[in-house]
């Protein structure tokens, strides 16, 4: 079990640091829509991110979560493997965050270039926080399914 209270740890503390993440998100904006038709027009992603993403990836790693704790305290081996299942529609949607992410910060950079301020919500996130949100949430992963799996048994 000390797999499983190893991505638990891990688990929270990724949570931490996107909890922030969303926290400061929200406080610049970040739920309102903006429409960049330039993007729209080359078909490209737009640098922001739609709330049913940012809400959407929120909501399942919360769910995946409560389905961890129930493994946790239960030992049942299906509920590792739904949760890891969870994970990886958590880990879809991050990488989507992501690439908006860099595209964001792309914008700002070009903004302040050109002399101007602001840029997407996005783009204000901090690299620190970002990075960490992500590498705690590989080990997540990669904790998860060596739990799953049955290793350390």
């Amino acid at each position: 079990m000390t797999l499983a209270l190893a991505a638990l740890v891990s688990w929270l503390v990724t949570a931490a640091f996107g909890s922030n993440l969303l926290r400061m998100w929200i406080a610049r904006g970040g739920i309102v829509r903006r429409l960049d038709e330039e993007r729209q027009a080359m078909s490209l992603p737009p640098p922001y991110f739609p709330a049913p993403l940012a809400y959407g990836h929120f909501v399942l790693a919360v769910s995946g979560l409560v389905v961890w704790v129930a493994y946790v305290v239960t030992g049942w081996d299906v509920l590792a493997w739904v949760a890891f299942a969870i994970l990886l529609g958590v880990d879809l949607f991050g990488f989507s965050m992501f690439g908006r992410w860099l595209g964001s910060r792309r914008m700002r950079v070009a903004a302040l270039d050109a002399g101007l301020d602001g840029g997407p919500a996005e783009s204000h996130l901090p690299l620190v926080n970002v990075f960490c949100h992500g590498v705690f949430a590989s080990v997540t992963v990669l904790l998860v399914l060596a739990t799953a799996a049955g290793v350390g048994r």
